[in-house]
């Protein structure tokens, strides 16, 4: 990964510091076990997820925390300040239009906000990142097809997911069971 300068610039403005720019990193290697996982959970994210919003969040928070945590300046971010009104109507957006494949910079436009303080945001008023919620939203969508007796091929796409095991994933990371499973056991 090779973030630019210009990343860091756009990053220090969403954090409401335009005046620090890109930041200096004085330690060519940190040691830092938590920015580690953070930066392992991205790239395992990266190389299975087709899902832009979950991969810009990941990338956007691990450059944010490494900026905030190893930068010369130490930069600390402001709170951040979101109308009850514009998290309503990203977290609406989701819920009507779940399956496509929206940016955390749209979303972030849409609320009139910048990515990192829309993320931050949301999470605080609805305990989950954009993203997550997004897939909660799927699977919620997943459950009712699948009870209904839809196949599990059709209910992968129509709900948002790439494939059958895409579905299949996060079901059964969210659910504890596969999709199968869940069918079997809503049919008694």
């Amino acid at each position: 990964m090779y973030p630019l300068p210009e990343h860091f610039v756009q990053l220090s403005r969403d954090l409401g510091m335009p005046e620090y720019g890109a930041p200096y990193f004085p330690e060519p290697v940190v040691k830092d076990d938590v920015l580690a996982a953070h930066l392992k959970q991205v790239f395992d994210v990266l190389e299975v997820s087709d899902n832009p919003l979950q991969r810009e969040t990941l990338v956007y928070s691990a450059l944010s925390s490494l900026m905030l945590r190893h930068g010369q300046s130490r930069l600390y971010a402001a709170p951040a300040k979101a109308s009850e009104q514009a998290l309503s109507q990203v977290k609406s957006f989701l819920d009507e239009y779940a399956t496509w494949n929206v940016t955390l910079a749209e979303l972030a436009q849409l609320a009139g906000m910048s990515p990192f303080g829309l993320v931050r945001a949301f999470s605080k008023a609805f305990g989950l990142p954009p993203h997550a919620y997004q897939i909660q939203v799927r699977l919620k969508r997943a459950r009712t097809m699948l009870k209904h007796g839809l196949p599990l091929a059709d209910v992968a796409v129509e709900s948002g997911f790439h494939d059958q095991s895409h579905l299949h994933r996060h079901f059964k990371k969210a659910m504890g069971i596969t999709p199968g499973q869940y069918v079997k056991a809503s049919r008694h």
